[in-house]
């Protein structure tokens, strides 16, 4: 059995000749490091909406943070060889509710969302994680998303005895996509949803969403639901 779990370009996908439907976002995601002056004990993933763009702050161990957000062709250069001062002016222009420590660049990501189909060859083959199912990073579910792929798989496959034959892993695999397409499609949809509400720098003030937020405060059951279908669960 094939498993291909090499990213976004996956040569096994090429070689195999599986089809994919892809969608690049308009808008670079460039990523800062810092360490907020003030952690809380509970910490999770924050969306800020500025005037113009969004900007996700993604928890990392050791009480740093990582922070994400749009920026268009002619920033790149200016962000990615600025003075930290810089750094922490920008950042205050955006979000003065934020306050860092330190901050400094990390990176620049070209964000893509792409599926790909089921491989219908011979031969028992299957793509997972970024080979499958790409996700804008506007929620951070990547990773996650594709441990949970790999875990299902995994558990469908311990249930073959000790060398099993291609005959025998086949309909696992195909019962592995039919679950996949019932179960991860929605989530999927919903990132590519949110990628393309992050995917501007001229948001004006995001009236639409800063509304629906807004009305949904006061119910803690929708807020509740609106967190978990962010992080992708079902709910």
């Amino acid at each position: 059995m094939l498993v291909g779990a090499d990213g976004t370009g996956s040569s096994v996908r090429s070689r195999l000749d599986i089809d994919i439907r892809r969608h690049r976002y308009q808008y670079p995601i460039a990523v800062l490091y810092g360490r907020q002056r003030t952690v809380p004990d509970k910490r999770t993933l924050d969306v800020h909406l500025t005037q113009d763009r969004m900007l996700s702050l993604i928890p990392r161990t050791g009480g740093g943070t990582k922070i994400g957000f749009p920026i268009a062709v002619e920033e790149l250069a200016l962000l990615r060889d600025a003075p930290e001062p810089h750094l922490h002016k920008q950042l205050g222009e955006w979000c003065p509710t934020l306050d860092f420590e330190t901050l400094t660049f990390g990176a620049i990501y070209p964000p893509v969302s792409q599926q790909s189909e089921p491989y219908q060859g011979e031969g028992a083959a299957v793509l997972i994680g970024d080979a499958r199912h790409a996700m804008h990073p506007a929620r951070s579910m990547g990773m996650n998303t594709c441990f949970r792929v790999a875990d299902q798989l995994a558990r469908m496959i311990s249930e073959l005895p000790p060398g099993f034959s291609e005959q025998q892993v086949l309909p696992i695999l195909q019962q592995f996509d039919r679950q996949f397409a019932s179960n991860l499609a929605p989530i999927l949809a919903d990132n590519h949803a949110a990628g393309l509400q992050m995917d501007t720098i001229s948001g004006n003030g995001f009236a639409e969403l800063t509304g629906q937020l807004r009305a949904a405060s006061s119910r803690a059951n929708v807020m509740e639901a609106m967190g978990l279908k962010a992080a992708g669960l079902v709910v």
